[in-house]
């Protein structure tokens, strides 16, 4: 009974400190010369995204073009990156 339990606990344990996987999702990120303005980064990234998004399988698409506000990543801002959330259909589903 104690063994049955303790496999029981075993299953689950240390769920509750991995994130939820969210698998077939991109994130992409671009490198602009660093010479480049934000306004003119901006242009690309709008292209970027008018491209990724043609595609029906992607359902959101979320941008940064800039540096990042909390100064924990040391990224310059000429590297923008997109995160490309895709809908059931793309994962073999049904709508």
């Amino acid at each position: 009974m104690i063994f049955l339990l303790a496999v029981l606990a075993m299953r689950t344990l240390g769920l509750e400190f991995l994130p939820k996987l969210e698998e077939g999702n991109f994130w992409i990120r671009a490198t602009l010369p660093t010479s480049i303005s934000i306004e003119e980064g901006n242009t690309y990234v709008n292209g970027m995204r008018r491209l990724i998004g043609s595609y029906p399988e992607v359902e959101t698409i979320v941008s940064q073009h800039g540096r990042p506000d909390d100064g924990t990543d040391a990224t310059a801002s000429s590297t923008p990156s997109s995160s490309c959330l895709f809908g059931r259909s793309a994962h073999g589903q049904r709508d």
